[in-house]
């Protein structure tokens, strides 16, 4: 959560910068979802994500580690992430984690 909320922190507009966090949880596991209305990312960009130190934009900020290792937390959870963005317009970030049994 610390990496996508920092990304959103990061990248916001300098307009009004929005950031919502929603989290609904159910008996199967948890959504989160996590939206900005920041300078978003180009389409080109989002099939490469969540590779390792891949960099979407040149502008100094960040080692492109952020969303490979949420990537990789989801995934050994089982869970799934999907990233929409639109560039101009904003990103949000949807993470279904399911319930751990013990």
């Amino acid at each position: 959560m610390n990496n996508v909320i920092s990304n959103a922190i990061r990248y916001r507009n300098g307009r009004d910068p929005v950031i919502r966090v929603n989290v609904d949880v159910t008996d199967k596991g948890a959504e989160v979802r996590i939206e900005d209305n920041g300078k978003g990312i180009a389409k080109e960009h989002l099939k490469n994500v969540y590779r390792m130190f891949y960099r979407a934009t040149d502008d100094g900020a960040g080692s492109g580690l952020g969303l490979y290792i949420v990537k990789e937390a989801v995934d050994k959870l089982n869970g799934s992430i999907k990233i929409e963005s639109v560039e101009g317009e904003g990103t949000t970030v949807q993470l279904e984690i399911p319930e751990v049994l013990n």
